[in-house]
């Protein structure tokens, strides 16, 4: 039996025929891209519905992390704030 590919949307073609001609590394790859979106998705949900604006800011940081990894960019570090509070010497 033949598989009748005009029956499929455009976007189902291309994703069975790129799952047939790709390797199990670019599989791999696929996967770990989407697993990066899912958590920028769950991120960024997080931010919306954080309680304080410390944690809205801490969630949408690491939300844009996993954003820019998936897109294949170098995420930006975290720079830990300046001028904090000093610890007193005793």
């Amino acid at each position: 039996m033949v598989f009748d590919f005009s029956q499929l949307s455009a976007r189902d073609r291309e994703r069975r025929t790129a799952a047939a001609v790709s390797s199990p590394a670019e599989r791999a790859m696929q996967s770990q891209i989407e697993n990066y979106r899912t958590k920028a998705r769950e991120f960024a949900r997080l931010a919306a519905v954080a309680k304080s604006l410390r944690d809205a800011r801490h969630c949408r940081k690491f939300a844009d992390m996993y954003w820019a990894l998936a897109l294949g960019d170098e995420p930006m570090r975290f720079q830990p704030p300046k001028g904090g509070a000093t610890r007193p010497e005793l």
